[in-house]
This record gives structure tokens, C-alpha cells and sequence, in this order.
């Protein structure tokens, strides 16, 4: 069905009842919607469709042609998903009881956010020990969203070993990990006759852990960064540079020792890439460095 082209003399007081229609069902519609592709404009237009058919005001908007074509483009969410699983297992030495949730939130262009907690309790039979740990696992992925790729994770991890020997002594093995880490990146940069590479990422982890009384601990952040840059000579001959450089700072205990641990490092690189007929090779030079300090 064709739509009339909306005309730019439309009175403001129509545009204001255009917005508040699109506020008041864009907040009541289905977060599940029609996914053809990632984020092409065939969901999109199923997406327009579907919003028209649940709303008479959006349909009649439609008709007069004061609805925008790209209605289904400004919709952020596409979908929202759970996964509940729990049950229970039972072997000759232990019953083990566990759930999980996975869940997705699938966005524009792409771009989703995941998260999965799960726990478990695993009892044994013959003797006193008990096994429970509890997990969550966060990531986002920008996809197309935005100009750049976006990656975000942070991860837990919790478990605790409590075992009684026949002496009545009590036997602890603990685990509490927590780390997080951002990473950015942007391909083929063009600047005139040169192509850029570039991601970085910065992260921190907090581990701590005892075994048997004995304690051990790290905290640290860390850092990354790479450039590579690339200049097509002549076709089939490429030169290109790059710099990846590293480092890492924080406390690390080990039993009753605490000190600063630090690690840095760096890489330089250069070289000429060649692949016209039946020669194809490439001539590199590169230059590393690396230094790193732990209980000194």
C-alpha cells in the first residue's frame, strides 16, 4: 500500500500528537519483535508494520502521512529472552542440586546484553563435605549501535570446599574472583592514503582465595593498547607500522607476604607486504620489550 509523503506545512499541534501516540505505544508494545537480519532494513520495516497494526492511531497517522518511514529504526529493543534451568542429580558419592538464568537483551544494530547467574550445592553421601559455588557472567556487545565496537564483560565467581576429616578438623577452601574488562576498538580508519587498526582495553581483577589457612590475594588492573597503520604503495604492495604496548599494576599477597607486582611491555614493527602473482611474501622488523616485578 503506497503512503502519501508528509508535507512540511503539517501544524505543530499535529506533530505534538504524533509524539505522544509514538510514546504511548512504543512503551506498550511487545520488546519481542520480527528479526529477519541483524539490522537491515527488513526488520525494520516488519517492526514499522507490526507497531501500525497494534495501534488505530498509529494506522490513521500512517494514512495521512504523518508518520515517519523510519519508525522501526528508532525502536532501541528487538527482543528479551530468559532461560530459567534448575534441577537436581544424584550419583553414587553426592547429590548435586543447581540453577542457572541466562538472560538477553538483543538491541538495535546488533548490539546485546547477556548476563547468566548460576549456583550449585553438591552434598556428599559417605562423608561430611559440602560444595557450593555461585556464578555471574555479564557481557555487552555494541554490534552496530555505535560508531566504534564496544565490548564490556565482568565476571564473578564464588565457591567455598568446607570437608570435616574423621578428627573433627574442619578442612576451608575458598574462592571470591571478580575481574571486569572494557575493550574498544575501530577498524579501517582512513586518513587520505592511510588505513588505521586501533583497539585498547583496560580491565581489573580482584582475586582472593584461601587453601587450608593459607591466604592469596591479587589485585591488579591492567591496560592494552595496539595501533597499526597501513599504506597501499601500489597495488599488490602494502607498508605498513604498528605499536602494541601493555602493563599491569597492583598488590599480590601469598601467604603472610604482601608486595606490589607490576609487568609493563612493549612491541614496535614495520614491514613491507607484497603478493603480485606468483610472488607473495613480506619482509619484517620488530623491536620487543618486556619487564615485570613480583614479590621482589
Amino acid at each position: 500500500m503506497s503512503r502519501a509523503r508528509p508535507t512540511p506545512d503539517v501544524p505543530s499541534r499535529r506533530r505534538e500528537a504524533v509524539a505522544a501516540v509514538l510514546v504511548v505505544v512504543l512503551a506498550g508494545a511487545p520488546l519481542a519483535a520480527p528479526a529477519q537480519d541483524g539490522s537491515g532494513t527488513a526488520d525494520e520495516d516488519s517492526l514499522r508494520a507490526a507497531l501500525i497494526e497494534a495501534d488505530p492511531r498509529l494506522a490513521a497517522l500512517d494514512e495521512e502521512g504523518a508518520l515517519p518511514d523510519d519508525l522501526g529504526a528508532t525502536y532501541l529493543m528487538r527482543s528479551f529472552d530468559n532461560k530459567p534451568k534448575a534441577g537436581v542429580k544424584a550419583s553414587v558419592q553426592s547429590y548435586l542440586y543447581y540453577g542457572e538464568l541466562e538472560t538477553v537483551l538483543s538491541l538495535r544494530g546488533g548490539s546485546q546484553v547477556q548476563n547468566k547467574a548460576a549456583f550449585s550445592w553438591n552434598e556428599y553421601r559417605s562423608y561430611d563435605k559440602v560444595i557450593e559455588s555461585r556464578s555471574n557472567r555479564l557481557n555487552y556487545l555494541s554490534g552496530g549501535l555505535l560508531p566504534f565496537n564496544l565490548d564490556v564483560n565482568a565476571n564473578w565467581d564464588w565457591s567455598e570446599d568446607r570437608s570435616v576429616n574423621s578428627l573433627g578438623v574442619l578442612n576451608l577452601i575458598k574462592r571470591n574472583n571478580r575481574n571486569g574488562t572494557i575493550n574498544l576498538g575501530k577498524m579501517d580508519v582512513r586518513t587520505g592514503a592511510l588505513v588505521h587498526d586501533f583497539t585498547a582495553s583496560v580491565g581489573v581483577v580482584d582475586e582472593n582465595s584461601e587453601n587450608r589457612g593459607a591466604a592469596a590475594q591479587r589485585d591488579e588492573a591492567n591496560t592494552r593498547l595496539r595501533l597499526q597503520t597501513g599504506w597501499e604503495v601500489d597495488p599488490g604492495l602494502v607498508i605498513a607500522g604498528r605499536f602494541h604496548g601493555q602493563g599491569a599494576q597492583g598488590d599480590r599477597l601469598l601467604r603472610h607476604r604482601v608486595d606490589t607486582a607490576k609487568a609493563i611491555g612493549d612491541s614496535l614493527g614495520a614491514g613491507a607486504y607484497y603478493d603480485r602473482g606468483w610472488l607473495v611474501g613480506k619482509a619484517v622488523l620488530t623491536r620487543s620489550t618486556f619487564d615485570s616485578e613480583f614479590l621482589d
